[in-house]
């Protein structure tokens, strides 16, 4: 496993959005550019497109995002490569945290008139900071530059968008809630891969592991 976007400038850029949309949501909680939005949304509402934002939103579940990385740090785990498997779990339990310590500065309260009722409060979606974590590690275990990463790329990012628009037109999240989880989840992942191949070599890393963690 290689992780992509490993790059400080895409980390930087990120953080930057994450930011500016942050401080943006706690001046205005319900701005222009929510209310915009979330009235185009509601006019492609229809008893069809609601059944299918219902189903994508409840496969993009953090909970799934969960057991298969949970599924993925053990294949790993028992292939002796201990650094990724450890570091499967730290990227995904540290983007949740991050998040939830941002619903908690924020405090933002969802929207009104859900079409699925939802609990907890509003900024950012982890459901859609679950999808963008996902299509990267699933990126990440696919040799860049081929036709199949290329494709699961556009698929990837298409996935992410329905995800994110699930969540809007079920009035579940308010449009920048979704927004700001593409900006954590991009600055999240570039932070922990740029971590992922600064730190000791993997080789020395899985044997460091190997030492002193009990093997089975």
């Amino acid at each position: 496993m290689t992780p992509i976007l490993a790059k400080k400038s895409i980390a930087v850029t990120a953080f930057i959005g994450l930011l500016g949309m942050t401080g943006y949501v706690m001046m205005q909680p319900f701005n222009g550019l929510d209310h915009s939005l979330q009235q185009a949304a509601g006019q492609l509402q229809s008893p069809f497109l609601t059944s299918v934002m219902k189903l994508v939103s409840t496969i993009g579940n953090p909970a799934i995002l969960l057991v298969v990385m949970a599924v993925l740090a053990i294949i790993f785990w028992r292939q002796h490569q201990r650094f990724e498997s450890l570091w499967i779990l730290g990227t995904v339990i540290g983007g949740d945290f991050l998040a939830e310590v941002m619903k908690t500065i924020t405090a933002r309260q969802r929207p009104t008139h859900q079409l699925v009722p939802d609990t907890g409060l509003s900024f950012p979606s982890v459901h859609t900071l679950s999808a963008v974590l996902l299509v990267l590690l699933v990126l990440s275990m696919m040799t860049k530059g081929t036709k199949k990463f290329v494709v699961t790329s556009v698929l990837g990012a298409v996935w992410i968008f329905l995800v994110a628009l699930s969540r809007v037109y079920l009035r579940d999240h308010f449009p920048t809630d979704t927004m700001a989880a593409v900006f954590l989840g991009l600055f999240w992942w570039a932070t922990m891969a740029i971590a992922f191949r600064q730190t000791m070599l993997r080789a020395q890393a899985n044997a460091f592991l190997l030492k002193i963690l009990p093997q089975k």
